[in-house]
């Protein structure tokens, strides 16, 4: 991740496809990468555990493409029930940016997927469907 100053006096973070996986493959790794560790294990499952829980007042919005059978950890979406008619299993977690990119990782499985675009009207569909495609792709 490199921070760069705009010549406006503004400030903002680039990154590559390749940051990105490195980032959540440390996550996927309990908080090392090469290693080296960057984040306490413990800190890694508070991040990726619910930390909302039922009774909070807090309900997930459906923008999110783990909707609403989803909690909140530390910084991502959590799966914390199956979805109907969708096959991620519970405790994928991941995060989606307004714009269409969106992460998830699958913890139980070693894996996790990245998808890098930028079309605001499409996020939606190709978030729902990409992930099924992987998950129906694996054999289990």
């Amino acid at each position: 991740m490199v921070h760069r100053r705009w010549e406006s006096g503004g400030a903002g973070m680039v990154g590559t496809t390749g940051d990105y996986a490195r980032f959540v493959q440390m996550l996927l790794n309990g908080g090392t990468l090469d290693g080296r560790r960057y984040l306490k294990p413990e800190t890694v499952a508070l991040m990726t555990s619910d930390q909302i829980g039922p009774g909070s007042g807090i309900a997930p919005a459906n923008v999110y493409f783990l909707a609403v059978h989803a909690g909140f950890g530390l910084g991502v979406a959590v799966l914390t029930s199956p979805q109907p008619k969708r096959p991620w299993p519970p405790g994928i977690y991941g995060w989606d940016g307004v714009a269409g990119t969106f992460f998830f990782v699958d913890p139980n499985d070693d894996l996790f997927a990245i998808c890098m675009m930028q079309s605001p009207s499409h996020r939606g569909r190709i978030e729902t469907e990409l992930a099924p495609l992987i998950f129906n792709a694996m054999v289990r």
